[in-house]
């Protein structure tokens, strides 16, 4: 409901718009409660239906507060890619790894003509759907079955909450979340030293995924645990020292 008001009441968005989406989403819960056999094919339609349906929202929403910081960025980086953005304006208080992504995403529009706006919602569509996967994987080595499986993707890709994140508000919350996933998905099957980098990768796009830190400290144990923090502040740590 607040990702429907939101949708029609902030945009000024038509209200047949605004219906259509609540039709096709109610489809497809309904879809995803009742379904009863055949959950392999129902996956594969979920990941297709998933991508068409959000690529079609963020082909139509321009606009936000966000969206604007990002055009900003791209502005600076445009004169010189190694420009200190943080020094050139007070829009943008992100890791350096996002600004490096917005302009690999100017790139990709300048050369498809496609708006700069849709192409940043596709990478992080496309983020939405590999965490999905490894969702599916993570749930795969946990011997579920097929409909339990299904359900934890379906539940991720049509989550209101992913829709407007990803496709509506091109925040990328997502992509340190994949990275988190990563790590717990690689951890799960085989302890590394080096996999640790991946949860500081997390951390060092968007600083959200510092929050269960405290948690996986303690899954550490004795000396361990200093080599996890140390390895954890390196992605980061290297990404900010030259600004």
């Amino acid at each position: 409901i607040t990702f429907l008001l939101s949708l029609f009441g902030s945009n000024k968005n038509p209200l047949e718009f605004t219906l259509i989406i609540t039709i096709i989403l109610f489809a497809i819960y309904f879809n995803i409660i009742f379904a009863k056999r055949n959950y392999k094919i129902a996956i594969v339609l979920v990941f297709v239906l998933s991508f068409v349906l959000k690529m079609f929202i963020a082909s139509q929403l321009f606009g936000t507060y966000d969206m604007e910081s990002f055009h900003i960025i791209v502005d600076i980086m445009k004169k010189c890619v190694t420009r200190n953005i943080y020094a050139e304006t007070d829009r943008y208080n992100y890791s350096p790894i996002w600004s490096y992504v917005l302009y690999l995403n100017y790139s990709l529009s300048r050369a498809t003509s496609i708006a700069l706006s849709t192409v940043i919602k596709f990478s992080l569509i496309i983020f939405d759907i590999f965490t999905a996967i490894l969702l599916y994987k993570i749930n795969k080595n946990s011997n579920k079955g097929e409909k339990e499986k299904f359900i934890v993707v379906a539940s991720f890709l049509y989550n209101p909450i992913t829709i407007m994140v990803s496709s509506y508000g091109a925040q990328f919350e997502n992509i340190p979340l994949y990275f988190l996933l990563l790590y717990i998905y690689i951890g799960r099957k085989r302890q590394y030293i080096w996999h640790h980098l991946l949860y500081g990768l997390s951390i060092a796009v968007k600083q959200v995924t510092i929050l269960p830190i405290a948690f996986l400290t303690l899954r550490q144990k004795g000396t361990k645990r200093i080599l996890f923090l140390i390895l954890a502040a390196i992605p980061f740590t290297i990404l900010i020292t030259p600004y």
